[in-house]
């Protein structure tokens, strides 16, 4: 039997909403009879990461030296989620900066700020969803049965979703982000381009695609709108502190290479990047080779990013799908610590691609594989200990690379 052929528009609707009152049903009963900020169900700690960034705001206000001291970080997290008590923290690991915006809401009660920042992030979903639907989508696909809420329904129903839901994580804001770039972007509007890449420092890696095109298209407004909005995060840490919290900061970042490496304290499983797969398929004895070689990857990854954001130049802005796609998905290859939640902003990227018409029927059967990957990928790699999750932005990275040299369209007007 042809897998393809029983997937038909009914099926396409019904089962993410059946998946979708799943998973919601279960986390509703996990939050339902929590022991404090432990679930009910799932026994793990419930916002795990805003709890870190949150702690990250108070040891920035109160003792910035220990920002990253790891033994700090973890007396600070057991001390606000008391009496409740975890075998495991999230350490915090974001630039310095961060933790000054945390530092603004640490006066308000640690489950009200959680409550608030989950609610923010599903408003920065459904308005995300609005802006593609409404300027980026191919009207095609709205009348083939894409709808706002079908979109909703399918974002908030995938395991990326969900996994950074209960961890508390900035998922929904990034999609906004990156959302409102790619707007901005296809509007000529690169003012307002620059000053939404500056709000995504606070995943560096993030912004390095969108940097590369900015500078290949001599987008002048765009980089100097992020070098200015970006200095000004800097300048009340330098001014308070000096440059002290980003070199501990770099020093913690380089540790972070070997995360793939704890498989009894870190989920690798839900780790999403090729090194972190290639990390985790050999052992620690191959650290540096790895390294080498991803960074190898890095440069070429510039490399091609640069020469088809040149390429791109002799179409209008807004039809430089492709470029812009890869732009996206730059962060998921070159990272060596992008978990599963990041995955989100795959959406918008193969949104941009449904515009290549020879290459729709793959675009399509990919993102049902992505959508079913993202239940079963998780609980196999947790099942072995490897980083499968890797294998969704690996994929495509693949397929660009296959239509880049098979196809001649991508860089003629419409």
């Amino acid at each position: 039997m042809n897998l393809w052929k029983i997937i038909n528009p009914k099926r396409l609707r019904d089962y993410p909403r059946l998946i979708l009152f799943a998973s919601w049903g279960v986390i509703i009963v996990n939050i339902l009879l929590h022991q404090g900020w432990i679930g009910g169900l799932t026994g793990i700690l419930i916002g795990g990461d805003f709890i870190s960034n949150y702690s990250g705001g108070i040891l920035y206000h109160n003792d910035i030296d220990n920002l990253y001291n790891p033994a700090v970080q973890q007396e600070s997290q057991s001390t606000l989620i008391s009496p409740s008590q975890t075998t495991g923290y999230a350490p915090f690991i974001s630039p310095p900066y961060v933790a000054l915006a945390m530092s603004w809401i640490r006066s308000i009660p640690l489950a009200y700020a959680f409550i608030g920042w989950e609610i923010l992030n599903l408003v920065c979903v459904v308005v995300s969803v609005y802006l593609l639907t409404e300027f980026i989508i191919p009207r095609w696909l709205l009348k083939s049965g894409l709808s706002p809420v079908q979109m909703s329904i399918i974002i908030f129903s995938t395991f990326a979703f969900i996994d950074g839901f209960i961890s508390g994580q900035s998922h929904g804001i990034t999609l906004l982000l990156c959302t409102g770039i790619i707007l901005a972007m296809m509007r000529q509007q690169w003012i307002l381009a620059g000053i939404l890449g500056s709000l995504l420092i606070y995943k560096p890696q993030f912004v390095i695609g969108f940097l590369i095109c900015w500078l290949v298209w001599k987008s002048v407004r765009a980089i100097l709108s992020f070098g200015i909005f970006t200095l000004m995060w800097q300048i009340p840490v330098v001014l308070a502190y000096g440059i002290s919290p980003y070199l501990e900061y770099l020093k913690l970042s380089n540790s972070l290479l070997y995360l793939p490496y704890a498989k009894e304290s870190f989920p690798i499983s839900v780790m999403a990047t090729p090194y972190a797969l290639m990390a985790t398929l050999f052992p620690a004895g191959f650290a540096k080779v790895i390294q080498i070689l991803f960074l190898l990857v890095g440069i070429a990854m510039v490399i091609f990013l640069s020469f088809v954001a040149y390429q791109s130049q002799t179409i209008p802005i807004y039809q430089r799908y492709f470029s812009i796609s890869l732009a996206l998905l730059f962060p998921l290859i070159i990272a060596p610590h992008t978990l599963i939640y990041d995955l989100l902003i795959l959406v918008p990227a193969i949104i941009l691609l449904t515009n290549y018409s020879e290459i729709r029927p793959a675009i399509f059967k990919l993102t049902l594989i992505y959508y079913i990957s993202l239940l079963f990928l998780p609980l196999i790699g947790y099942a072995v200990k490897l980083a499968l999750p890797a294998l969704i932005p690996l994929s495509l990275l693949i397929l660009l690379i296959i239509v880049y040299f098979r196809t001649n369209t991508i860089f003629e007007r419409s």
